[in-house]
C-alpha cells in the first residue's frame, strides 16, 4: 500500500489488510487519530516503511493463527502492539459418532443404485430410517 495512503483519516477506527498486501509504505496510517485495531490476514508480516502508525492510538493487531502471531511478535513495528489471534467462534469441533450412516441408495422404483446418479433418490440409513433426497 502506497506512501501515506490513509494518513490523517480521523474516522478510521479499524481496518482489515488482505492477504495480497506485501508492503505498507511510509506513513501509511500516519495521524489516524481513531485507529485502535488492525486485522492482518497475511500470515507473514508485510514490509513496512517508517512511521506507519505514528500518532495513532493503535493498541491491537489481530492475526490469523499462532504461527502468524509469532511472526508479527518478532518484527517491528508490529511487536510494539498487542498481537492477538482472531477468534473463530469455534471452540471445539465434535462429531456425532452415533449418527446414522448411509447403507444404501435406491431409485424411486426401489431398485438399488450406486448413489452417484442425479435426480430424486431414496437413501436408507443404518438406523433404519429413509429419506428422499434430490441430488
Amino acid at each position: 500500500m502506497g506512501k501515506s495512503c490513509f494518513s490523517y483519516c480521523s474516522s478510521l477506527t479499524s481496518i482489515t489488510i488482505g492477504n495480497s498486501v506485501t508492503s505498507l509504505d511510509y506513513g501509511c496510517f500516519y495521524g489516524c487519530s481513531s485507529l485502535t485495531s488492525i486485522t492482518m490476514l497475511p500470515s507473514t508480516p508485510p514490509s513496512t516503511g517508517f512511521d506507519i502508525f505514528y500518532d495513532t492510538p493503535l493498541e491491537t493487531v489481530y492475526v490469523v493463527d499462532e504461527d502468524a502471531k509469532t511472526a508479527y511478535q518478532l518484527q517491528a513495528p508490529w511487536n510494539a502492539y498487542e498481537i492477538v489471534v482472531m477468534p473463530t467462534g469455534i471452540d471445539e469441533v465434535e462429531t456425532d459418532k452415533t449418527a446414522p450412516t448411509i447403507v444404501g441408495c435406491y431409485d424411486l422404483n426401489g431398485k438399488r443404485i450406486n448413489g452417484k446418479q442425479g435426480g430424486a433418490v431414496i437413501v436408507r440409513y443404518s438406523d433404519g430410517t429413509t429419506r428422499k433426497v434430490l441430488k
